[in-house]
């Protein structure tokens, strides 16, 4: 089961106040999982590179345009202006890069709500 469909059976058993265990609630408990699972996931050292340099450039060129940089990073031969920031993407695996994207979403997405 993916973690959104975790997150979202757990909120349908606290809602419905129907789950007990042993003859006790157990909405605190669930309500514990649900926190662990929406915790963000910490960035090691290059995957951070990457985000910075995402959200520093966003405003100049927006998101279509930072994502084509990274995509076509394989097409260049790695080249991209940011040295540092295409030498950080390059060695991401795919799992990596995937957080990177959630962390910038998620960031985007907060960022907009206060603008």
């Amino acid at each position: 089961m993916s973690r959104l469909g975790e997150i979202n059976n757990l909120a349908a058993e606290i809602i419905s106040g129907s789950y007990f265990q042993g003859g006790h609630r157990i909405a605190n408990k669930n309500a514990k999982k649900i926190f662990s699972l929406s915790e963000p996931v910490e960035l090691n050292e290059n995957q951070q590179i990457v985000l910075d340099w995402m959200k520093r450039d966003l405003p100049n060129r927006g998101v279509d345009s930072l994502l084509c940089e990274l995509t076509f990073l394989s097409c260049t031969g790695g080249w991209m202006k940011n040295e540092v920031t295409a030498r950080a993407y390059r060695n991401l695996s795919d799992i990596e890069r995937l957080q990177v994207l959630q962390a910038f979403a998620e960031w985007g997405l907060g960022h907009e709500r206060t603008n």
